[in-house]
């Protein structure tokens, strides 16, 4: 493995440890003598398109949703669904005509 493979697989494994321990950014890097910076720019670096930088870091999981029935404009019933983080925040108003905006607010969001 070279060096800037070790080094993004060190920063994959401490992107999750930050994702883990369930602490802000800033608390988290204060806690791991990690300067502020850092995380984002390898988070971003290594996440570009979405897509993590090594399958090792790929986790799956089932997750719950909830979908509500509520009316649009034209008094038309619509599906529309909630995402529940486990950091804690919500993304709802998810429909047929927003997914690729929320899938990328999510990606930002968690």
């Amino acid at each position: 493995m070279t060096t800037s493979e070790t080094t993004k697989e060190q920063w994959l494994q401490q992107i999750e440890a930050w994702h883990d321990s369930g602490l802000s950014q800033k608390a988290w890097c204060r806690q791991n003598g990690v300067r502020p910076s850092q995380p984002g720019y390898w988070k971003k670096k290594l996440w570009a398109g979405n897509a993590p930088a090594s399958s090792s870091s790929t986790r799956t999981a089932f997750v719950p949703v909830s979908l509500a029935q509520r009316q649009d404009q034209t008094g038309q019933a619509s599906s529309v669904l909630t995402v529940s983080l486990p950091n804690g925040l919500s993304v709802s108003g998810i429909d047929h005509n927003n997914l690729t905006l929320a899938g990328q607010l999510i990606g930002l969001l968690q």
